[in-house]
């Protein structure tokens, strides 16, 4: 992999990273204290899940384009 590519990735990880970050701020903003910390659980628990699965489609896809000759990087 090149360093165009690699900033490629991390650009998308911290743009990834940023959205989640604004979901969960808003989110939490007009939310009732007393389900303050069940709301808060299962974001944490999405946002694991996510991360997780892109972390896996992100393997894939660099896989995919690493084993195919016909894909111009």
């Amino acid at each position: 992999m090149d360093t165009r590519t690699t900033i490629f990735i991390l650009g998308a990880l911290v743009i990834s990273l940023g959205m989640f970050g604004t979901i969960y701020g808003v989110s939490l903003s007009d939310v009732n204290p007393t389900l303050k910390a069940d709301v808060t659980k299962k974001f944490n628990t999405i946002f694991i899940v996510t991360s997780i699965l892109m972390a896996l489609l992100l393997v894939l896809a660099l896989y995919n384009i690493n084993s195919n000759d016909s894909v111009v990087v």
